[in-house]
């Protein structure tokens, strides 16, 4: 039983060093490839009703922009 208690306490702590391993660094430029940055900048995006837009502010109180997905187009609004 000790042996056991004494396994599991030895993986855990081999398993936290691995996880906080993986978070070091900007994650930015670690993302998975189903995501992508469209803009630099920008808050509060939001999809428009058909899909084929992100609309959202530059900043909290910001101008309103959007930005079609098929061109990478982005427009002031």
């Amino acid at each position: 039983m000790k042996k056991t208690i004494f396994a599991f306490i030895i993986s855990l702590f081999f398993c936290s060093g691995l996880c906080a391993q993986n978070l070091q660094g900007n994650p930015e430029n670690n993302l998975p490839p189903y995501i992508k940055r469209i803009t630099q900048f920008g808050e509060r995006a939001d999809f428009s009703h058909d899909g084929k837009k992100i609309l959202f502010v530059e900043k909290t109180y910001g101008d309103v922009y959007e930005v079609e997905l098929a061109t990478n187009t982005i427009r002031l609004i």
